[in-house]
């Protein structure tokens, strides 16, 4: 039998089977891919948690556990995921079809980023925007304005997801460089204040002997994948739309 005899008698195989429906959208402009991700990394964390943590966890001397696991687990953890992210061209599901046996961490990083959505926007009304009554035997009433801004939130983020790529490429340009301004008008204002000083002082003159406290360098490897966000889905997700090379590796973790 030859060859061509025999492969007459196999079936047909087609590998493409996966790609039979039209090329996945990209990104308009690469400076929208930038800076969605930078949009992605860069947020509440650097604003208010990233100092917290650094306060009561000896000033400056945090920099050293918090540059350790950066570098040992933090950037090569980013690096995997954006560069699968781009090999694959998929979501964060449909990622994992050449492991069907690991699509489990798909949806388990989807059901996660979807808490962390809700989360996210009932957190950013945290202070005396709750009205909270004086014990927990006064239920009080529910404040009017906060289901009126939730809707509003949740109408914004339909807004800007509804077309994908096409619309999250037009928001960033707002929501990426939000995160800077208000950044910068913070430092204004706390070198201002009474004490502002003394507070670039404390990070100046660290306090080495916490580090031999290990929960502070526990708290620095959660900082560093709560900033980077490897393992939550969306590096992967918003690599997908992009075929360039990875460029912006220091960016969140540089602010």
């Amino acid at each position: 039998m030859t060859k061509s005899e025999a492969g007459d008698d196999l079936p047909e195989t087609n590998f493409n089977d996966n790609n039979t429906n039209s090329e996945r959208e990209k990104w308009s402009h690469k400076i929208e891919y930038l800076l969605s991700m930078v949009g992605f990394c860069v947020g509440l964390g650097n604003i208010w948690r990233f100092p917290y943590i650094c306060m009561r966890n000896g000033g400056g001397a945090f920099l050293i556990p918090f540059v350790f696991f950066l570098v040992t687990c933090g950037l090569p953890l980013y690096f995997l995921e954006v560069s699968v992210g781009q090999f694959m061209g998929r979501g964060v599901i449909s990622v994992w079809n050449a492991f069907p046996l690991f699509r489990g961490i798909g949806f388990g990083t989807l059901l996660l980023s979807a808490i962390i959505t809700f989360y996210y926007n009932i957190i950013t009304t945290w202070n005396q925007v709750l009205q909270m009554s004086s014990g927990i035997d006064d239920i009080g009433t529910l404040p009017w304005h906060l289901p009126v801004c939730f809707l509003t939130a949740w109408i914004m983020i339909c807004l800007c997801l509804i077309k994908g790529v096409r619309s999250i490429g037009k928001v960033v340009y707002v929501t990426a460089t939000m995160p800077y301004i208000i950044l910068a008008v913070l430092f204004i204002r706390g070198v201002t204040l009474p004490g502002g000083v003394d507070g670039i002082i404390y990070y100046l003159k660290p306090n080495f002997t916490r580090l031999l406290d290990k929960q502070v360098w526990l708290e620095a490897a959660l900082q560093v994948f709560y900033s980077l966000g490897p393992c939550w889905g969306g590096l992967i997700t918003m690599s997908s739309y992009n075929k360039d090379a990875i460029s912006l590796t220091f960016i969140s973790e540089g602010t």
